[in-house]
């Protein structure tokens, strides 16, 4: 973590001196001065990677000491700033002069960092005092080859312990090992590459070998190899144990003395590829080689030219967590292992408690309720049914267990689990550390919005701008990189397919809270656990642990930069003691995040957080906002959702830095030339337009919107509507049009034609007919309601090329009949028709809506019947009918839907 604060302070002290100019000029030399030494530091961090320092006690002791100079001097600056700040708004006649102590403070500061740039070189001059080769830390090519010797014996340590924890018959994988099976002794004749993806003890390994071992494989693949893949691998190593595995003893021995004559690895390397190409080229039944746990491309990329392709079904299986690496061997979609069910989780406890012995039903009830905290996750069940196996099977011993598992796995043996799991954190990147440890901010189980994960990571500094791309892209794309590791799930996905939620499991996310605290990163209090883990840079409090934490105050919270509280519950309330200790304690916060805390008012010192860039105040019951949030200069994210909010204050709309606010549909926009300058703004939700001045020369500003969630109360917006069409970045868009009185209004959309990024509107006001170029060809979801479309839409909606989910609500069609035509709606998954009043008859036509899997029909009462020319309707699509006509629920019955809901 010392390379994502020296890198996050690379970047932060640059943009500092340009956007603070005014107050660092005094001090400029003072800065550039550590920005120097950081350089220097960030060299050695390059050279010093994590396997060395976890090898090196004493370089690990260097790397913590880089840590607390680098956190050190953050506060530092960030403090001269704020200071100066207030100073500032204090005195108009403010001179930098005036913060002499503030520039012998940096001088400090900067004299730390130097003094531990010349302690790392002193270290390095006196290696040999410790018995250290200085080249295993400056990157010798032999002590690199000495370190990675260390830890493939390390690794095949934890292999061996892995495999006594490990179930050869491991339940739930009957559907993959035979689904796999199939795939590996049937197909092409071509050489092909089948892979396992999936987290790090959820049984890759186990499926593999399962698989390596069957029967019919075994028959198929005469000729068999298995190769555990280390993170430093040796790729002669590699194949050499592939070869060597089928060859007889004087072979082998005769291999040996030939590589040992050799000088080079460039040769040894040359010599082995083309032997072991030979021997399998001239074998004429298929081969079949495992490579169990590779993580990186660059393992295929080196080996791949040993392999060849004899066009007799030969095959390579490969396990990995890293999705990219099954990709990049094969473009096949490779096998996700799954998380076991409730029932199998069970099945695979009492397997190795009971060991064919009978259960009680009292004791498996509470044991099914121990499993669920395993979280489907197999070897966490395996292990802890190992050490339940040798305790006494009483309901007096497992209720223990309930509530902490995790407590509970306190023997040498079960460190397995986090030691398999921890390979996976330590083989991240720099960028990507403090993004996963990031998760240990939630609660468990807690269901994680990615919008909001995203604008966090940002407001923390851990995304930086790249090029012309947005943070937020860049943001998501480290997500997906997550997923693809199997650290991070999908809980689900939005309709263009990117994240919507996600989920960790809770293992990773104990791994999360325990790295973050060696690495002073985050602080975790709950009911159970107050933390007294001093200046950790991030604060989560979940449920009601800030009572008795504020009282004990065991926190330095001078260097927090982030506050969250969870699940502190609808009735309790922030109180007065509660506020005083945010007033006092937090100067220095980016990110505070309230959401769900029942606070009616804000702590007054919360104007002077000056670095402030996430603000959180969901749920909170928030009754005014007081002017000065809207001087917060930095503030990024602003969430009012959910409050008791009816205004704004003027300033809110002149933020420049403000990228998302959020509102709750009870907040008018202000009225006047200029007054809204967001030019930086991507999100609006939520607000009220009720004067023309609101839009024109203030909202048509907001050039950088990707989305806008409005409602319109005017007689006509025609004219209005015509200012969207400046806004080309818009990708979602949702327009609601009233009358004065409250009535719904007409909407003129022809200029949202233009917006070639739209792929997520959503209408709420009369239409006029559609014609051709009303939409972008980019919409992917369509919501219409209340439109009062009297011509059929279908013909037109139908020619939308992306379209994939369409929603009409009720009165959107006065219409009685509907026709879906022959070749339309290529893409359309979801359809719903729900509230169509005036709808009797639906025509589907042959070729019409091939992939749809998905079809709701609700509250159109004088529909009675389908008349579908096309079987594709109902091949393999779900459907659900909601309160519907008996004739017309009879109509469906008849034609055999795969999958009938009726409500």
């Amino acid at each position: 973590m010392a390379d994502s604060v020296v890198t996050f302070l690379l970047q932060y002290l640059p943009r500092l001196l340009a956007e603070e100019a005014n107050l660092l000029r005094g001090v400029k030399g003072e800065v550039d001065s550590i920005h120097l030494e950081l350089n220097l530091i960030n060299i050695f961090l390059q050279n010093s990677s994590e396997g060395k320092r976890k090898e090196h006690g004493i370089v690990k002791e260097v790397v913590r000491q880089i840590r607390d100079a680098a956190y050190e001097a953050e506060d530092v600056i960030d403090t001269f700033i704020l200071n100066a700040a207030e100073q500032r708004m204090r005195n108009r006649i403010w001179k930098l002069l005036h913060c002499f102590n503030d520039i012998k403070t940096f001088h400090v500061v900067a004299n730390k960092i130097q003094g531990i740039n010349k302690q790392i070189n002193q270290i390095f001059d006196n290696f040999n005092k410790y018995g250290i080769d200085r080249a295993e830390t400056s990157g010798d090519a032999a002590a690199e080859d000495q370190l990675r010797r260390r830890r493939r014996e390390a690794e095949e340590q934890l292999r061996r312990r892995r495999r006594d924890v490990e179930d050869n018959d491991v339940v739930g994988f009957d559907g993959g090992s035979d689904k796999l099976v199939r795939q590996l002794i049937e197909g092409s004749s071509k050489l092909d590459v089948f892979s396992i993806i999936g987290m790090g003890g959820l049984g890759k390994t186990t499926l593999a070998r399962k698989i390596y071992n069957n029967d019919h494989i075994k028959s198929h693949f005469p000729y068999r190899a298995w190769v555990n893949v280390s993170q430093d691998f040796n790729p002669i190593e590699l194949l050499l144990e592939i070869l060597q595995s089928q060859m007889s003893k004087p072979d082998r021995d005769e291999l040996t003395e030939t590589l040992e004559d050799m000088s080079k690895d460039e040769l040894k390397m040359e010599y082995v590829v083309k032997k072991l190409f030979e021997y399998l080229q001239a074998k004429e039944r298929p081969f079949l080689i495992v490579m169990d746990d590779i993580w990186e491309t660059k393992v295929w990329d080196v080996i791949r030219s040993a392999f060849p392709d004899n066009l007799n079904g030969s095959r390579i299986l490969i396990t990995s967590r890293v999705r990219e690496v099954a990709l990049h061997a094969s473009p096949k979609d490779p096998y996700f292992l799954p998380f076991l069910d409730k029932d199998d989780s069970w099945k695979l406890f009492r397997k190795k408690v009971f060991r064919g012995e009978e259960c009680s039903h009292e004791l498996e009830l509470m044991g099914r309720r121990i499993v669920e905290g395993c979280g489907g996750l197999p070897l966490e069940i395996v292990v802890l049914g190992g050490v339940l196996a040798n305790q006494e099977k009483t309901l007096r011993i497992w209720s223990n267990v309930i509530g902490d598992v995790n407590w509970y796995l306190n023997t040498e043996k079960t460190k397995i689990c986090k030691d398999i799991l921890a390979l996976s954190y330590t083989h991240l990147s720099r960028h990507l550390k403090p993004c996963f440890l990031y998760f240990g901010v939630f609660p468990e189980d807690f269901e994680i919005s990615v919008r909001r994960l995203v604008r966090l990571w940002i407001a923390e500094g851990f995304i930086q701008n790249t090029g012309r791309r947005r943070m937020e892209d860049v943001a998501e794309d480290y997500l997906e990189e997550l997923i693809d590791l199997s650290l991070i799930q999908v809980a689900s996905r939005e309709e263009n397919g990117r994240v919507k939620t996600c989920r960790i499991h809770d293992l990773l996310r104990d791994l999360c809270i325990s790295e973050s605290a060696e690495e002073k990163f985050l602080g975790v209090l709950t009911d159970d656990n107050l933390l007294s883990a001093n200046k950790s840079r991030r604060l989560s409090i979940q449920g009601n642990s800030s009572d008795m934490y504020i009282s004990s105050n065991p926190f330095d919270s001078a260097c927090t930069r982030s506050l969250f509280c969870f699940d502190r519950g609808e009735s309790d309330e922030f109180n007065g003691k509660h506020k005083k200790w945010i007033e006092e304690n937090f100067k220095l916060l980016k990110v505070l995040d309230l959401e769900g805390v029942k606070l009616p008012k804000l702590p007054k010192n919360l104007g002077k957080m000056y670095h402030l860039r996430y603000l959180g105040l969901r749920r909170t019951y928030l009754r005014t906002l007081p002017p000065f949030v809207g001087k917060l200069p930095y503030l990024e994210t602003l969430d009012l959702r959910e409050t008791e909010l009816r205004s704004l204050p003027n300033s809110v709309w002149k933020m420049k830095h403000l990228r998302h606010l959020h509102l709750n549909y009870s907040i008018h926009m202000p009225v006047g030339k200029d007054s809204i300058c967001l030019t930086r703004l991507q999100t609006l939700c939520g607000i009220i337009v009720d004067k023309k001045s609101q839009v024109k020369n203030g909202l048509d500003r907001s050039i950088n919107l990707r989305k806008l969630d409005l409602e319109f109360r005017l007689d006509s917006v025609d004219e209005l509507i015509e200012c969207f069409a400046s806004l080309k970045g818009l990708e979602s868009l949702s327009l609601s049009s009233k009358n004065r009185d409250g009535r719904v209004s007409k909407l003129e959309l022809k200029p949202l034609s233009s917006l070639e990024n739209l792929t997520d509107l959503y209408l709420n006001g009369n239409l006029p007919a559609l014609q051709n170029d009303y939409f972008p060809h980019s919409i992917i979801v369509l919501t219409l309601w209340e439109t009062k479309l009297e011509n059929d839409p279908m013909p037109i909606l139908a020619k939308l090329p992306n379209l994939s989910v369409l929603w009409l609500l009720s009165h959107s069609y006065t219409g009685k009949e509907m026709v879906s035509p022959s070749g339309g709606f290529p893409k359309l998954r979801i359809l719903k028709l729900l509230g169509l009043w005036d709808l009797e008859t639906w025509t589907v036509e042959e070729g019409a809506m091939p992939d749809l899997n998905e079809l709701d029909i609700g509250f159109c009462h004088k529909l009675k019947e389908l008349q579908d020319q096309s079987s594709n309707v109902w091949a393999s699509t779900k459907v659900v009918l909601m309160n519907m006509p008996n004739e017309f629920v009879e109509n469906v019955k008849a034609k055999h839907p795969s999958s009938l809901i009726i409500i």
